[in-house]
């Protein structure tokens, strides 16, 4: 079954100072109003975009304390897709796949969307900078990525962050196409870049080759392997070369009397099995961690059981993507007052018939990156 996380919106605490009355001593009070900014997938019950939505058409639930959204604004998205093409331990990740799942997106897009592509393996690459031309971006992609020997998905993420930083528009979605594993295996690092994608304001989505990835590298993790119930040690043009004419009977009764069917066979190359599952461990704590950041920034993820299953779903993040909204709305409880850490749930709905708001994500208070 094809496991699809929907998480539609994403929050960056804005402060805006605004100045009051002059007070009697002449001196302008300041005063900070706080607004965490959000992005709502809104559709009809057909799932179709719909353009005239308002502000009073959404509710959003903060920890179970109800706001009114205070603007709603259908801004064009500016969307770095970023291609994971390296790794030398890859068995289901590939170039091509990678390609067919970045072409898909592309072509999905709405027309006025602002696209950039990326690519990262022994080093970073951005293939293109912002633009809209679709047929010139399909063009980059199959012609400029390649794959490499090394993962440098932390590096990836840093100089994601920092591109989406001076994008075209306020609307900054990043696509990775990743089993998030890094070469260097460097956790401080990782968690640091991790907390500055968190606190950047871009809306993480994932189409994740974690899954695939795990699948294709189970059998190797066993010590104890099932045998062959019918084994074929020769080519059958050998065999009746060494056997001599005779009947197919006689024939696959001399080679099972030759080689007999083993029942089980015992790995005892420890350190081939210590690195498969030491790169098990790697695997499953990169799609934990590609989960939460999804989750955290209000992006959705893919995790495919097929190659099959990652192209035909891919494409639903374009389509969350184009029905977006940026919502904003002011918090009842501060976040300057929130102490680093809290974590609220916040979930956006529709109170207008046949309206269709779908979003659900946590917010984490990161201290002064959150506006403190």
């Amino acid at each position: 079954m094809n496991k699809v996380i929907h998480l539609s919106i994403f929050f960056f605490a804005l402060n805006l100072a605004c100045y009051a009355q002059t007070p009697p001593n002449g001196e302008a009070e300041k005063v900070t109003t706080e607004e965490i900014k959000v992005n709502v997938s809104v559709t009809d019950r057909a799932g179709n975009f719909v353009a005239d939505v308002r502000a009073e058409d959404l509710v959003i639930d903060e920890d179970g304390r109800l706001h009114q959204a205070s603007s709603v604004r259908l801004i064009a998205p500016s969307v770095l897709i970023a291609l994971d093409t390296g790794g030398a331990n890859r068995l289901a990740k590939n170039i091509q796949t990678t390609r067919k799942i970045a072409g898909n997106l592309i072509g999905t897009f709405a027309p006025n969307a602002h696209i950039a592509v990326m690519q990262f393996h022994d080093k970073i690459e951005f293939l293109s900078d912002w633009q809209t031309d679709r047929t010139e971006l399909l063009r980059i992609v199959e012609n400029r990525t390649n794959f490499g020997r090394r993962s440098s998905f932390v590096g990836a993420i840093a100089a994601a962050n920092d591109f989406l930083a001076a994008a075209p528009t306020e609307n900054r979605p990043l696509i990775l196409i990743t089993d998030a594993t890094d070469s260097r295996n460097d956790e401080a690092a990782r968690a640091a870049a991790i907390k500055k994608l968190l606190t950047g304001g871009a809306i993480v989505h994932v189409v994740s080759y974690a899954p695939l990835e795990l699948a294709a590298l189970a059998p190797q993790t066993k010590i104890i392997r099932k045998g062959e119930p019918n084994p074929r040690r020769l080519p059958p043009e050998i065999e009746l070369a060494i056997l001599g004419a005779g009947s197919n009977s006689s024939l696959e009764l001399a080679r099972l009397r030759r080689f007999p069917p083993r029942l089980l066979s015992v790995l005892t190359d420890y350190p081939f099995w210590k690195e498969k599952n030491s790169q098990t461990k790697a695997l499953i704590a990169a799609q934990i961690q590609l989960v939460l950041l999804a989750e955290t920034t209000g992006g959705e993820i893919v995790m495919p059981e097929s190659i099959e299953e990652v192209l035909e779903n891919s494409t639903t993040i374009a389509r969350s993507i184009n029905s977006q909204y940026v919502v904003t709305y002011a918090p009842k409880r501060p976040l300057k007052d929130a102490p680093t850490g809290e974590i609220r749930q916040i979930e956006a709905s529709s109170r207008r018939i046949g309206l269709e708001a779908r979003g659900a994500r946590r917010l984490t208070v990161f201290g002064t990156e959150n506006g403190k």
